[in-house]
């Protein structure tokens, strides 16, 4: 039920590697069947929650926000 609520806002998805509450293959079926802006980024060597201060992780909330901010 909650797929509908992902459509109406950008999602931007920052997942660690190695996590084990979020597989991978949940982050390719939310692309798959997510309706607005959609991006993903997988953090490597974390686990679940990553920091957020990764480069990659930057990067991508950095482009994300560029790009949802018209």
């Amino acid at each position: 039920p909650l797929w509908a609520v992902l459509d109406a806002v950008p999602v931007l998805v920052v997942r660690g590697e190695h996590s084990d509450l979020l597989a991978a293959a949940t982050v390719i079926e939310m692309d798959k069947r997510h309706a607005g802006p959609f991006a993903a980024v997988q953090v490597p060597g974390r686990a679940h929650a990553p920091m957020l201060d990764e480069p990659v992780a930057v990067e991508a909330i950095e482009g994300f926000l560029r790009s949802v901010s018209g």
